[in-house]
């Protein structure tokens, strides 16, 4: 299945976060622009923040949050974006529980920080208990209650359930609830490996389905869908194929618009295979990747995101951006630039001086180069 050509799968980096995704009008789609996913500490260091608990669970808390977050970004970057109005941000379900979402879902108890995103913890899967694996009652389940619980509250105060969360992908959520045994299980007791996969990509479809299906009675059902293979550098193509690709697939075949979050790291080994997903609407990848053969593999419907990490910032002197800034807009062109985990130590003046690299080298206005604005929610 596939979207008209009307929209495009991009990045969604709502203040503090971790990345999630959004599908927005082309015409709001730039030939480049830079999404700022700064960690909490980033954030704390510039203002008061308290991540824990109620930051998760109380809407009109994270929503006032949200509001000094937009006064902050206003502050630090006045020429990179379009100023945002505090007090045009609606409340919102983004970035609740950030990358907990589905592990608490498939059992795992959600551990929270005052300065980090919440964690997974809980015994992993026994061999036994992965042999014998069933999809859940999910929408059973206390996490996916309290996020409709939440829906319904910020429906009730700002007209519509809006909001994007982070719902991992399956290779991701199989790694968090089965632990390293997972990768030995690939290699010693395959059908094992297979159970665990299949089971929480069907578990990962219901709970989706049931959150989108909620937001639709709001007005508006999302249609697409971003699995994260974070760790799937673990793994060699053939793996990849044999292990992920078919649940991969199942998600591509199951939403309208589908996308692979790649992480930060080198995409080469698994670009075979991730063209023959077809259409794939969004793929991003770390600066160590082969560029001309991305390019070469993926057409025009696929937004291309290179991901900075932060030694790609920091720890590199201009000139060094700058190359790779180029190297980017010769080999890629038009593409989405995300400036992945920068934490506390990654100044705002690195980040600004990247912003007014990216606007020379790709000969734009620097204002609205960064894409946040307050009715992207």
């Amino acid at each position: 299945m596939n979207r008209d050509a009307s929209t495009r799968v991009v990045p969604y980096v709502p203040f503090s976060c971790s990345l999630t995704w959004r599908e927005a009008p082309v015409s709001d789609v730039g030939p480049v622009n830079v999404h700022m996913a700064f960690n909490p500490d980033w954030y704390r260091l510039r203002m008061d923040l308290d991540y824990r608990e109620r930051w998760h669970l109380d809407p009109a808390y994270r929503h006032r949050s949200f509001q000094r977050m937009a006064a902050l970004l206003n502050s630090e970057f006045p020429q990179t974006h379009n100023p945002l109005d505090p007090e045009g941000i609606p409340g919102t379900i983004s970035q609740d529980f950030t990358c907990a979402v589905m592990a608490a879902a498939s059992g795992q108890r959600v551990r929270y920080f005052e300065v980090d995103y919440p964690w997974n913890e809980g015994a992993k899967l026994s061999d036994d208990a992965a042999a014998t694996l069933e999809v859940p009652d999910v929408r059973g389940s206390w996490i996916f209650l309290e996020i409709l619980r939440q829906l319904n509250l910020v429906e009730r105060q700002w007209g519509s359930a809006t909001g994007v969360l982070n719902y991992q992908g399956v290779l991701n959520t199989a790694f968090r609830v089965r632990g390293e045994s997972l990768f030995v299980d690939m290699l010693d007791n395959p059908p094992r490996a297979h159970r665990v996969l299949e089971v929480v990509c069907r578990t990962m479809i219901s709970f989706v389905d049931g959150i989108y299906e909620r937001q639709g009675r709001s007005g508006s059902r999302p249609e697409f869908f971003v699995t994260s293979n974070c760790v799937v550098n673990m793994l060699s193509e053939a793996q990849y194929r044999e292990f992920v690709m078919p649940y991969d697939l199942m998600l591509a075949e199951h939403f309208p618009s589908f996308g692979i979050h790649n992480c930060g790291w080198r995409v080469d080994p698994y670009v075979a295979a991730y063209s023959e997903i077809r259409p794939l609407r969004y793929l991003d990848f770390g600066l160590d990747s082969d560029l001309v053969a991305i390019r070469r593999a993926f057409g025009d419907e696929t937004t291309l995101a290179p991901i900075f990490n932060p030694q790609d910032v920091v720890e590199q002197p201009r000139a060094a951006v700058e190359r790779n800034l180029r190297r980017l807009h010769d080999e890629i062109g038009n593409c989405q630039i995300i400036l992945g985990g920068f934490g506390a130590d990654v100044s705002s003046r690195a980040v600004a001086e990247l912003c007014e690299l990216v606007a020379e080298i790709w000969e734009i206005p620097i204002r609205g180069v960064s894409m946040t604005t307050e009715d992207s929610f």
